[in-house]
């Protein structure tokens, strides 16, 4: 660790010259992770917290802060430490004090020496300089490539506020934040409060100086030099410091006013994009203010507490991490949800979803806090639960966007993939540290929590369920709370209720979220043997998974199919049914109108559990009849295929019996939401479980048959010119593209790219079929992975592409084909940019998209060294200290085709058990992705593979169907 030595040579205000920053040495200090047991001892040593920090951010890759802590010293017993990540410090003072800046001091917490404090009120200033991110964290800034005008915006979840400025960053230290921000005229600037003033250059010098007394950095008389102005915002509310925000920019702001409950005064709310976003964004604010408006009210009343934020943004900002940020009266949401073309149901939907989610936040995550980062769920899982349900329940909403529960099965399913690993974790996760806090962003919070959340409403009921909310908030809010604090008001609510037999809700609540794994259920119609006449009956079994530590009761709703043979119709009847909690018990339910040979089985129809519904073999056989076709709930429908790949994934169902029946059914499914979320499910399916031969076989088949219903839809289309047939063009479009495979589909591609449609089987243009920026951009990406296009005609259909794009995402598709270019000596370039990523300062975006150009699919044999590289360089990332970095290289730099599973598997062991010994609970991230999902998926897909080549089916499913051999 290189010592703390000051940086003179830049100047607080006249913003950096970066021809000149390479002269000046800057001393970096990378933070560690902050451990569960110091926050805990922290917490009970301060409080009172509030934080006066000024901001300077000039154009440039450095920015200048100063920061005022104010806060108690309630104990003297232990060494107070803050949480920083900076460049070099200037200045530091501990209650007037000035502190000595030692040249050989390692650690900013080395120079905070124990007699500086006093118990009771205390005081540190310090004055800084610090660097822009590229990682999406601490505070990025994007320069866009259209217009080059810069944008900053913070993100400081999990642990990443101390990456701006020195604070006590650990949720339960709540604090006030009083912020003061320099920055060019013409940024818009905003935080989560008010701006209460705001002063340009041609401010007088008192006004200047007035405001940055507190300060004491002596620049107000250079304000008069122009070009900027200075932002300041209020202090009053209480919020915990990866919930403050810092945006910067010439955004393009969209105000309204709005009444709401609880408040006199109109909620003053913006919507703010960049400004070469402004027309494309323009499309979605109706609906985003629509969304926000009605989740205000609906949330105010369903958790009997008002929205008490005194504002509300929402910024869509460039390159950012995540999908969006509840950052406290200041959204911030990836750009990704403006639509660069057609604005679709699908993605009104997704808009939708992602309004809401951030906007429950403001209750569950910002108003009540989880006290520790376990218990991270409690923001979560209720805030993408509550998303659905609010568009469920509001007419105005889901009249727009069928399908809400098709999308919420698409989180579902994520969690159950990493729930069938040995690595995977409850819902309520042992979180030694922050890093491991980190990991929690995945589908088991996101996907498996809002699922228990679903099964318990399905238990309790909607109108308890609110009244446990309302309860919630009125006792913790402003507060920190654990699992225990939501668990205690929900048995409060449901005093006097009574449940079915043996069922507990207090230990069925703790069982759930202290529980891994997920269990399956199998349900079939049999012959009633304990009546004495014939009769037929249900039997279900819930079976526990393999890395499942419990079976849950659950309480499901099931399908019974009965078929009429001589009409060819079917008749379907719902019923509910209590599992209980014991493991492969079975529970019979007496159906006297059902036939062993013409009725099937949807178990968990509707989806209200979480289990893994196993459809049996009738269900499959029936399949080849249509069936799928005519369940009329859409659910159901997916639910069913769910099942299908589940059994392919049990090797019960050959992966090549599993594509037959998606080539036989899938294309013709019109439901658009099933449509784009199972889609790119089974392209996954045939390129892990398949062999590679029958993998581009396959390709082939499916990538013809998408091509003829999408000629047959655009027919359609041109007799009866309708949205949905538009939409469903859209994204058929989108799946056939998935599977072009191979040189001669290449050529096919290029031809569509220069005649910017998609012709039909006589090469004619069809005008319903014109390509899209996706389209193209898709096309573009795929036809660069094969040398049997001229490098040249690639190259000018790239160009012609950009000529008329300007914008980042034309930048990034450049990089991905570039990246894609199949020659020995670009691949050797772009890996050294790859397992380089800091020396070349690329952004995570950019980084993602040189690592997809690299490892393109078709060129497994020109990527076969580079298998032992990727481990070679896995140590590298397990020690860079940057996460972001890490996480990306080792999750998606992996190869996809390994030539050598099982010497590829031995050595990928070892670095696990190397690092496993090292240091289990620092390198947990780093063993998650290596150990857990990469060594298991990579071994359970080479199971399925072999399962595939085997020549019998003992295993498999009776009378499956049989490859696909369309033509």
């Amino acid at each position: 660790m290189e010592s703390l030595i000051t940086t003179p040579q830049i100047n607080l205000l006249k913003f950096i010259d970066d021809s000149k920053t390479s002269q000046i040495k800057i001393n970096q200090h990378i933070s560690s992770p902050l451990y569960r047991e110091q926050a805990e001892k922290r917490s009970k040593m301060i409080s009172d917290i509030f934080y006066d920090l000024l901001l300077v951010l000039p154009k440039g890759d450095y920015y200048c802060g100063r920061v005022v802590i104010y806060f108690v010293l309630n104990s003297e017993e232990d060494t107070i430490f803050l949480d920083y990540e900076f460049y070099s410090i200037q200045e530091i003072e501990v209650n007037g004090c000035n502190v000595p800046i030692d040249p050989d001091a390692a650690d900013l917490n080395d120079l905070l020496n124990h007699k500086y404090f006093v118990e009771g009120s205390n005081c540190i200033r310090i004055k800084y300089v610090n660097k822009y991110k590229k990682t999406g964290i601490g505070l990025h800034k994007f320069i866009d490539p259209s217009d080059q005008k810069e944008y900053i915006y913070s993100q400081f979840a999990i642990y990443n506020a101390h990456k701006v400025f020195p604070c006590f960053d650990q949720p339960d230290l709540k604090a006030r934040m009083g912020l003061t921000l320099v920055s060019p005229e013409s940024h818009e600037n905003l935080s989560n409060s008010q701006e209460i003033i705001q002063i340009k250059s041609k401010s007088s010098h008192e006004e200047c100086e007035e405001l940055l007394d507190n300060y004491n950095l002596g620049f107000a008389k250079d304000l008069f030099t122009g070009g900027y102005k200075i932002s300041k915002f209020s202090n009053d509310q209480l919020m915990s410091s990866y919930l403050f925000c810092i945006i910067s920019g010439p955004f393009d702001v969209h105000s309204r006013e709005e009444n709401i409950p609880g408040r006199d005064t109109k909620l003053k709310m913006r919507y703010l994009c960049r400004e070469s976003l402004k027309p494309k964004a323009n499309k979605i604010y109706e609906d985003v203010h629509e969304a926000t408006l009605t989740g205000i009210y609906w949330y105010s009343d369903f958790f009997g507490t008002p929205f008490v934020w005194e504002k509300y943004d929402q910024i869509f900002c460039p390159e950012f991490k995540f999908g969006a940020m509840e950052n406290a009266g200041a959204v911030t949401i990836s750009e990704t949800s403006i639509p660069l073309e057609e604005y679709t149901t699908n993605k009104c939907l997704s808009i939708q979803n992602i309004v809401l989610h951030e906007l429950c936040h403001m209750w569950f995550g910002n108003l009540c806090t989880m006290k520790w980062w376990n218990d991270l769920w409690l923001n979560e899982a209720f805030a993408t639960y509550m998303s659905y349900l609010c568009v469920d329940q509001n007419q105005s909403l889901s009249s727009k966007t069928p399908g809400i529960w098709i999308a919420f099965n698409k989180g579902k399913q994520s969690a159950i993939n990493i729930d069938t690993l040995s690595n995977t974790h409850p819902i309520v996760k042992y979180t030694p540290h922050t890093d491991s806090a980190e990991d929690l962003l995945n589908s088991i919070t996101y996907g498996k929590g809002p699922s228990f959340l679903k099964q318990l409403v399905k238990i309790i009921g909607i109108d308890l369920m609110k009244q446990t909310c309302s309860l919630y908030f009125k006792k913790f809010a402003w507060q920190n709370t654990t699992l225990e604090d939501f668990v205690s008001c929900l048995v409060e609510s449901s005093e006097g209720i009574t449940f079915e037999e043996n069922f507990n809700l207090e230990k069925f609540c703790v069982d759930f979220l202290n529980s891994k794994g997920v269990n399956t259920i199998y349900a079939k119609i049999n012959e009633n043997e304990e009546e004495e006449e014939d009769s037929t009956c249900v039997s279900f079994i819930q079976k526990q998974g393999v890395h499942s530590s419990k079976v849950n009761h659950q309480l499901i709703d099931y399908c019974i199919i009965s078929k009429n043979s001589q009409e060819n119709s079917y008749d379907f009847n719902y019923y509910s049914l209590m599992l209980n909690d014991k493991r492969n018990y079975e529970q019979r339910v007496e159906h006297s109108e059902c036939s062993v040979s013409t009725s099937f089985v949807i178990p968990n129809s509707g989806d209200h559990a979480y289990i893994q519904a196993i459809p049996d073999n009738f269900l499959i056989k029936e399949l080849q009849n249509g069936l799928l076709s005519k369940i009329p709930d859409e659910v159901d429908r997916v639910i069913v295929w769910r099942g299908i790949v589940s059994l392919c994934s049990k090797m019960k169902l050959k992966p090549s019996a599993l594509m037959n029946i998606i080539y036989e059914n899938f294309p013709d499914e019109e439901n658009l939401m099933i449509q784009d979320i199972l889609g790119p499910c089974f392209f996954s399916c045939a390129f892990h479980y398949l062999p590679r031969a029958r993998f581009e076989s396959i390709c082939k088949k499916l990538c013809l048959r998408y091509y003829r219903r999408i000629l047959e839809i655009a027919q359609k289309f041109e007799e009866e010119p309708t949205k949905h047939y538009e939409e469903l063009i859209k994204v058929l479009k989108s799946s056939m593209i998935n599977y072009l495979y191979g040189n001669e589909q290449a050529q096919m591609a290029t031809k569509w790219l220069q005649k910017g449609y998609i012709t039909d089987e006589e090469d004619k243009i069809v005008e319903a079929l014109n390509l899209t920026l996706s389209d193209r951009h898709k096309l573009l990406k795929e036809i660069f992975q094969y040398d049997s296009i001229d490098l040249k005609v690639k190259q000018e259909l790239l160009q012609k592409e950009l000529d008329v794009d300007k914008s980042d995402t034309a930048h990034r598709l450049k990089i991905c084909c570039d990246s894609s270019i199949p020659d020995l000596e670009n691949k050797a370039k772009v890996w050294e940019m790859i397992i380089h990523p800091w020396d070349y300062q690329l952004s995570i975006y950019d980084y993602k998209e040189y690592i997809r150009g690299f490892m393109a699919i078709s060129q497994w044999e020109l990527l076969k060294e580079y298998e032992d590289k990727y481990l070679e360089a896995l140590p590298t990332f397990a020690d860079c200290g940057d996460k972001e970095y890490m996480d990306t290289f080792v999750s998606e730099a992996y190869p996809k085709f390994l030539n050598d599973e099982d010497g590829y598997l031995q050595k990928l062991e070892e670095i696990y058990s190397r690092y496993r010994l090292k240091d289990p609970i620092k390198y947990d991230s780093f063993l998650r992705l290596v150990g857990g999902q990469q060594y298991e998926y990579i071994k359970g897909y080479r199971s399925i593979r072999n399962y595939e080549m085997q020549d019998s089916d003992s295993d498999g499913q009776e009378g499956a169907p049989q490859p696909c051999t369309g033509s």
